[in-house]
């Protein structure tokens, strides 16, 4: 799948590396998130998964006591180990904590 330029995104991404944890159906895996927006992220991870599958997910977060938990994603792309994801389902109070790191991370280009 091709890459999308952040020209023709909504919002940019940011260029992070941050510890990822997933669950779906009879599935688990980890990963790194590569870029995040309030919106969705990349995952490089060895875990292979086919588009439209629906995850639960615990970002860590430096400085952070708890991860952030999206309470539902999907799977909207897969290419050679990586994926992204739209978060679907977000409690408020961690579109709270995702939009502080949205907005304090340094940006830095992304990639997809």
């Amino acid at each position: 799948m091709p890459e999308v330029s952040d020209e023709k995104r909504k919002r940019p991404r940011l260029n992070v590396q941050l510890p990822i944890s997933f669950s779906g159906v009879d599935l688990v895996g980890e990963g790194i998130v590569s870029s995040l927006s309030k919106e969705g992220c990349a995952v490089d991870s060895g875990t292979p998964l086919p588009v439209g599958v629906s995850l639960t997910l615990r970002i860590l977060i430096p400085d952070h006591y708890s991860p952030m938990s999206v309470d539902l994603a999907s799977v909207r792309w897969a290419l050679n180990g990586r994926f992204g994801l739209e978060f679907i389902r977000v409690r408020p109070e961690e579109q709270v904590r995702l939009g502080r790191l949205v907005k304090t991370h340094p940006v830095g280009p992304a990639t997809s």
